[in-house]
């Protein structure tokens, strides 16, 4: 009985040896980067006529460590390079925040989002727990150029769709919150929901699974379904749903996500709001690829 006793307890341990708790724990005195690098075709259909809009974001993002415990990470963010393109059959426009043009108020906006920093507080699974300081970001980039207060609400309500509080915290979360809240084995999965601020917008659950565990790293790969979310809409509403892919690569010792991939596949209806107040039902469907890496 003894023998089976002692059995059934070194069973238990080496079930519990075999788990993982993969937590983010940066280290202090020393900087981190997430560079996101995003390619996207949005498909629309308008009056009967198809339209296709190809878009290339980079954002950048350099990270260092305040406060780091056993419940929450504080660091200091900043911008550090921010471009994109947009290409349809209306046109070409583009931005680097490196290259300013200074004859483009909208140009010389964008290229100042980077000067100012902010703070984001992460839980040790990688959600943001909290953002502060990124109007200060909007306000120190809008005080270089004079508009019309019109004219100043329509860019920065087009920044926030891209770099405001829900924005950024979405596309924080899609490349840190990957993390369990416990350990796992080599095969669990953990689950969460968020909502997802990017080129559409909606409520995402995903779904991620440890595939391997070495003292290189672990890969984590995850499976995300978005649907319609009526309480996380923007200035139009949003009925899609889709489908993510990802693939992470997450150091060993901090639970700093090293390299990703995340593949995007998106279909449904954007329904535009029109200045007499009504909606115009647009069909949309969007596939595009992250691909995420640290220095």
């Amino acid at each position: 009985m003894r023998y089976l006793a002692f059995l059934f307890i070194f069973s238990i341990v080496a079930c519990q040896s075999d788990k993982h708790m993969i937590v983010l724990q940066p280290e202090m005195d020393k900087s981190y980067w997430q560079k996101a690098s995003t390619i996207a075709v949005l498909k629309q259909t308008i009056d009967g006529q198809n339209i296709d809009i190809n878009t290339e974001y980079i954002t950048d993002i350099k990270l260092e460590p305040k406060s780091v415990d056993k419940n929450e990470v504080v660091m200091q963010a900043q911008f550090r390079d921010l471009r994109f393109k947009v290409q349809s059959p209306f046109g070409r426009m583009g931005f680097d925040s490196k290259k300013i043009d200074s004859s483009d108020f909208a140009a010389v906006i964008f290229s100042r989002l980077n000067l100012t920093p902010f703070q984001v507080t992460f839980q040790t699974n990688g959600r943001v727990k909290n953002i502060d300081g990124i109007d200060n970001v909007m306000q120190n980039a809008f005080a270089a150029v004079q508009m019309s207060p019109g004219q100043q609400a329509e860019v920065r309500r087009m920044l926030d769709d891209v770099y405001g509080y829900e924005a950024l915290t979405s596309h924080l979360e899609m490349s840190v919150a990957v993390l369990p809240k416990k350990p796992v084995a080599v095969g669990e999965s953990w689950s969460y929901s968020a909502p997802y601020h990017s080129n559409v917008k909606g409520m995402a659950n995903h779904t991620y699974t440890l595939k391997t565990a070495n003292k290189n790293g672990y890969i984590i790969e995850g499976k995300s379904t978005l649907k319609p979310d009526k309480e996380h809409q923007g200035k139009n509403r949003y009925d899609i749903n889709g489908e993510m892919r990802s693939y992470f690569k997450v150091e060993p010792e901090t639970g700093w996500i090293s390299s990703g991939v995340i593949d995007m596949n998106f279909e449904g209806t954007i329904y535009a709001q029109n200045p007499d107040g009504g909606e115009t039902a647009v069909p949309v469907s969007m596939n595009g690829k992250i691909e995420i890496r640290s220095e």
